[in-house]
């Protein structure tokens, strides 16, 4: 039901996004706790795992297998698992689902197994699965009874796949899983620490050894983690987020000393454990050549990469949050005011479509728009009160302030829009001045004829 709805059954329910990162967490986590079963361990999908259950022979038989992993996967306190096993790992999950602790599907037996089954197991679109129960196929077996050419033929790549399957054909297999290496340290001061020097000074050793280890595989932090604590309980744990991975401890040191100092720490810690707790592939860069006249040839992307420019970034986004910095980029939108965004000025993705920001401009004069201008939107419309003389605005009024408008375009008349809400406006760009000011200001005047209303928009750049 909808979260109103069950809110008027339940008024005490809470709402919790779904956390992907959490679910990956523990995935990765049972795969390093699942080795110690069998050697070879892979993840298909959240919660459903593939193990190598392989020589059993020898070590109590299927049964005793997976009575062990049920009651092993319970004591790390997941309760509800269900255990499949079969020569091929389709069959395996389909085993898994029949709503029993464990199901054995003898050796050499998927194709029979799976036969009577429901073709909803298979790994295929909907549109799929309504063709084959229009063809009367509603079970596995009824689709390894067709010929194999007239599937692949009708469904093509997506029937081969659940041809073989239902055949008990997979080539999936589990393999030895990666185990992910935990980089932190962990220091015990032995008394309470105040000075920021000492601070900084522990840090740094800390530091030392985590880059030499990034180093060593090939590795740059993208986060990290500091988490302070008192006696042995946490107080406070500060992640910071890098607005470019590096492995560089001098810098890295400057951004901890950054965070350390815009935000101060409640009371003394006694203890620091110190977490990259994320971490990218290190990026390596052919060295810039030299052009003839012993100048080094520089790029746009170059241009912002040196450390004090970044250490500049890093400071804004430790004082006043996440991507402080910020640029316009144009984008391909009808209407004139929806027709640009800011975005971040550090690892942002400019628009893909080619704009031309002048097309007013030349096709028009200067009568038309302003183009080339960045428009700073407001984040609601103000409305507005014009007086017009002789079909021209004069002044308007806005929030108790009178304006003066100086000169003024031309209107760009646009509607339509009919695929979101419709549209009817005029567009003018007008140079202003407010009766309480000698300021000018160049702003966006809008003609709502849907409602009948004059706006502004936003003021230009």
């Amino acid at each position: 039901m909808r979260l109103s709805e069950a809110r008027a059954v339940c008024s005490e329910l809470r709402w919790r996004d779904y956390d992907d990162s959490l679910y990956i967490a523990a995935q990765k986590e049972m795969i390093s706790y699942l080795v110690e079963c069998s050697p070879r361990v892979s993840a298909i999908q959240v919660g459903m795992f593939l193990l190598d259950a392989e020589g059993l022979a020898l070590l109590g038989g299927e049964n005793l297998f997976a009575r062990n992993i049920i009651r092993f996967v319970s004591q790390k306190g997941y309760t509800e698992g269900y255990i499949g096993l079969a020569d091929s790992a389709f069959a395996a999950t389909v085993a898994a689902q029949q709503q029993r602790r464990w199901h054995i599907v003898a050796p050499g037996k998927d194709s029979s197994f799976l036969s009577s089954l429901s073709v909803d197991y298979l790994p295929i679109s909907l549109e799929s699965k309504d063709t084959l129960y229009g063809l009367g196929v509603e079970r596995m077996g009824q689709l390894t009874a067709l010929p194999y050419e007239e599937v692949t033929k009708r469904f093509e790549k997506e029937g081969v796949v659940a041809y073989e399957l239902a055949s008990g054909i997979d080539r999936r297999r589990p393999s030895l899983p990666k185990i992910e290496t935990s980089y932190q340290c962990y220091v015990d001061m032995g008394g309470p620490i105040e000075s920021l020097n000492d601070t900084l000074f522990v840090i740094k050793s800390m530091l030392e050894r985590l880059t030499c280890l990034l180093k060593q595989a090939g590795l740059c932090a993208e986060e990290l983690t500091m988490c302070f604590y008192s006696d042995d309980d946490l107080f406070e744990e500060r992640p910071v987020r890098l607005i470019r991975p590096s492995n560089q401890g001098k810098f890295l040191l400057e951004v901890l000393r950054l965070s350390i100092e815009n935000r101060q720490l409640e009371k003394e810690f006694t203890s620091l454990r110190l977490i990259i707790s994320k971490t990218s592939p290190e990026l390596f860069k052919q060295v810039s050549m030299l052009s003839g006249d012993g100048t080094k040839l520089e790029s746009p992307e170059t241009r912002f990469s040196s450390d004090s420019f970044l250490l500049l970034v890093q400071k804004l986004n430790t004082r006043y949050g996440e991507n402080p910095l910020l640029r316009p980029v144009a984008i391909d939108h009808y209407t004139p005011e929806r027709a640009g965004a800011w975005q971040p000025a550090i690892g942002s993705q400019s628009t893909s479509l080619s704009v031309a920001v002048d097309y007013v401009k030349a096709s028009a004069g200067n009568a038309a728009l302003v183009s080339g201008l960045v428009l700073k939107r407001y984040a609601q419309p103000r409305s507005i009160l014009v007086e017009v003389h002789k079909g021209q605005p004069e002044t308007f009024t806005s929030e108790g302030v009178l304006y003066k408008i100086h000169r003024i375009t031309t209107p760009e008349c646009l509607s339509g829009l009919w695929w979101e809400q419709p549209v009817r406006k005029s567009y003018y760009t007008a140079l202003v001045q407010p009766s309480s000011s000698n300021d000018y200001l160049l702003v966006m005047l809008v003609y709502d004829h849907e409602c009948k209303t004059w706006f502004v928009e936003g003021e230009y750049d």
